[in-house]
């Protein structure tokens, strides 16, 4: 066990002894033997003689050895550079993670605080909190009936907005402050009409993709269909023909040669075998695809 925060020729209050499997806090920095503010630790080893303490990171891996150096030195507040950790606040908790969480439920919480202790834990969160202490003067005043309870302080801390705005939105309220009714109505009916007509242009460019999706699918059916037309029988032309005009239809063609030449080029080396296989057939030419 070594005690620290120990000076002559101060109050000794802030002295505390640590002993190995304590749970410990650093409270200043060492940026040489990567100690930071606020970092959390497991004391390992204790030298008295030396006066040194090893430590293990719990809030990041590493071990680090302190000496009375570091022992000596106190925050700007005058307390010691390593002190107990078994409790810590609300903004020194934000980040970590424990498997349970004890939160004393202060009046002055607010509720971006409440929600950064009540989410720490991975099983579960015990909450605690005192009624307002009043006391009893009889002779000076009843006591109030309308003292909080320690649900009611739970209940504020859930409810009371701690949040800071951004400067912009500051200038921004500033600005439209100074704004007469009959302006500030007016601009709200032009956000409104630019938000429409943003909902509607999404809408029409998402029909459009959809028809475009549809046409590529029908372009590489009539693609498909075309390339077999040199692989058919003789007896059975009419009845291909037919599918092939019915695709062209369907995408808006009068001639299947049509729907080849508009949408041809999106399949690159595929246009001219298709445009071969079409002209041999119609010339009733099966040699010239080497069939």
């Amino acid at each position: 066990m070594i005690t620290i925060g120990i000076d002559p020729h101060k109050d000794t209050h802030t002295a505390a002894a640590v002993e190995a499997g304590d749970q410990v806090i650093t409270r200043v920095n060492d940026h040489k033997a990567q100690i930071y503010n606020r970092e959390r630790w497991r004391v390992a080893e204790v030298d008295v003689k030396a006066r040194t303490v090893v430590l293990d990171g719990i809030d990041t891996a590493g071990r680090v050895c302190v000496d009375s150096v570091f022992l000596g030195r106190e925050t700007n507040y005058g307390e010691p550079a390593l002190q107990h950790a078994y409790a810590a606040t609300t903004y020194q908790a934000q980040g970590a993670t424990v498997d349970r969480a004890y939160v004393m439920a202060d009046p002055s919480m607010d509720r971006q605080e409440f929600y950064v202790a009540a989410s720490r834990s991975r099983e579960e969160t015990f909450f605690y909190a005192t009624p307002e202490i009043q006391l009893d003067r009889e002779e000076i005043a009843p006591r109030s009936p309308h003292s909080r309870q320690g649900l009611e302080h739970i209940a504020e801390a859930a409810e009371r907005d701690g949040s800071q705005s951004a400067a912009h939105d500051e200038a921004l309220r500033s600005n439209l402050g100074q704004l007469s009714t009959e302006e500030l109505t007016r601009r709200r009916d032009e956000l409104r009409a630019e938000a429409g007509a943003e909902r509607h242009n999404e809408g029409s460019r998402q029909e459009l993709t959809e028809r475009v999706e549809l046409l590529d699918n029908e372009l590489d059916r009539t693609v498909e269909q075309g390339e077999r037309v040199g692989e058919l029988p003789r007896h059975q032309p009419h009845t291909e023909m037919e599918r092939l005009q019915g695709d062209a239809d369907r995408m808006g063609h009068s001639k299947i040669q049509t729907t080849f030449d508009v949408y041809g080029h999106l399949l690159p080396g595929s246009h001219d075998e298709v445009r071969k296989r079409m002209d041999a057939y119609l010339r009733g030419d099966h040699q010239a695809d080497g069939t």
